[in-house]
């Protein structure tokens, strides 16, 4: 049984879960338990590691479980209520010149049960696409206001009904060719077809 949320707990509680999202890559699972042992004495039962790279700058971070078994006035009850309070603790793991590092540690949340009864198969989704039936208020306004300005005046002049054209609404342009570099098109093309 794990905790889920709540102070100190009435029933006993077998394990407490927490995360930290984010660890220098140089940070080791020792590492982690010396600090964790060290602060809850000695109640961490398992830490699991994850290493990741960052996206924008290519260095590696670390992911951290830790699952603690705490005893019934543990100071991770403590811990516990801070980080529902604010949504995160800090951990401070190291001190250098003065300056704390830390880590920020979280709740780790159980994902929800998937329904196995339902089966998920792979298929080809239809593109929904936005119609006067499915359209929000928004959009119908949007368009509304749309209609009102000059670029859509511009743009329904410029749509040719019925095959009917304006002259000079289409202009062609004249392509000079080089007689040499057709004769050497056709000369290639012949080539590439007799193999």
């Amino acid at each position: 049984m794990a905790y889920v949320s709540g102070s100190i707990p009435s029933a006993p509680v077998t394990s407490v879960k927490l995360f930290i999202s984010y660890a220098l890559g140089h940070v080791t699972t020792a590492t982690v338990k010396d600090v964790f042992d060290l602060v809850f004495n000695n109640e961490v039962t398992q830490i699991e590691e994850l290493e990741r790279k960052d996206r924008d700058t290519g260095k590696s971070f670390k992911l951290f479980w830790i699952t603690l078994a705490p005893g019934r006035h543990s100071p991770v009850w403590r811990f516990v209520e801070e980080i529902e309070q604010v949504g995160f603790a800090r951990i401070t793991y190291e001190t250098h010149k003065g300056k704390d590092y830390f880590w920020q540690v979280r709740l780790n949340k159980d994902k929800e049960p998937v329904n196995s009864a339902v089966k998920f198969t792979p298929r080809i989704l239809p593109r929904e696409e936005t119609t006067s039936n499915n359209a929000t208020d928004k959009e119908r306004a949007d368009v509304i206001a749309f209609t009102k300005t000059p670029a859509f005046s511009k743009l329904v002049d410029s749509i040719v009904f019925e095959g009917v054209l304006e002259p000079g609404e289409i202009k062609e342009k004249k392509v000079k060719f080089n007689l040499e570099q057709l004769e050497e098109q056709e000369a290639a093309l012949a080539d590439w077809e007799s193999k």
